[in-house]
């Protein structure tokens, strides 16, 4: 085990065991917002052709933010559940040419833009101040491709699933810190070409917030 992951793995310990029992009640409205890290898998199918005349497998990678609502309930029994909605960003990119044989003809720029997300949580309590939590939601998601010998763009939106999970902790009743991760698989995207052109999206990301009790 690295020095870093073992330093990760003791804190958490040492919080699960010491941590004070400050949040005695975890419902209530948050306001939450966080930062981390992103990436992006995408892989292409073209059908018709051996797919050893066109790239496959591209991967973005950036930073992205986070910020949204939640509402839990505390279902006094160690369980918390919640249901949420957040608007997330991010700055990931790429380049890659499709067709390798043709550099520069077929070479394109794919990027994110805002993306949006409905969730539902169940956590189990470890003590009064720490949680750990499932996550699964519906996701939407919009991209923009450019094909850099035309200069011409194309928008389009991805609704997809994501699930993941994370860690919770109440630094008093009002402020709690949390590290969450997520993955979404998403629909596949045809572009219109009724099958000729296939693509899959894949989205991680690492994120580590902040969560504001209103009442």
């Amino acid at each position: 085990m690295s020095r870093t992951a073992y330093a990760v793995f003791s804190l958490a310990i040492s919080l699960i065991f010491t941590a004070p029992a400050q949040a005695t009640d975890w419902a209530g409205f948050y306001l939450f917002g966080g930062v981390g890290s992103e990436s992006t898998d995408y892989k292409m199918e073209i059908p018709i052709l051996p797919a050893s005349l066109y790239q496959t497998d591209y991967d973005s990678s950036g930073f992205q933010g986070i910020v949204g609502v939640k509402y839990d309930w505390d279902l006094q029994s160690r369980f918390v559940v919640g249901v949420g909605a957040n608007a997330h960003w991010s700055n990931s990119s790429l380049t890659a040419d499709i067709f390798p044989t043709l550099p520069g003809l077929s070479n394109i720029g794919l990027k994110q833009g805002f993306g949006y997300d409905l969730f539902s949580t169940m956590g189990y309590k470890l003590n009064d101040a720490f949680l750990v939590y499932g996550i699964v939601g519906w996701t939407k998601q919009d991209f923009t491709i450019t094909a850099t010998s035309t200069n011409e763009t194309f928008d389009w939106s991805k609704t997809g699933f994501q699930y993941g999970g994370g860690f919770e902790f109440a630094l008093n009743e009002k402020i709690h810190l949390n590290l969450e991760f997520r993955q979404t698989e998403f629909n596949t995207e045809d572009f219109n070409s009724a099958g000729v052109f296939l693509f899959d999206t894949t989205h991680q990301s690492v994120i580590a917030g902040l969560k504001f009790k209103l009442n």
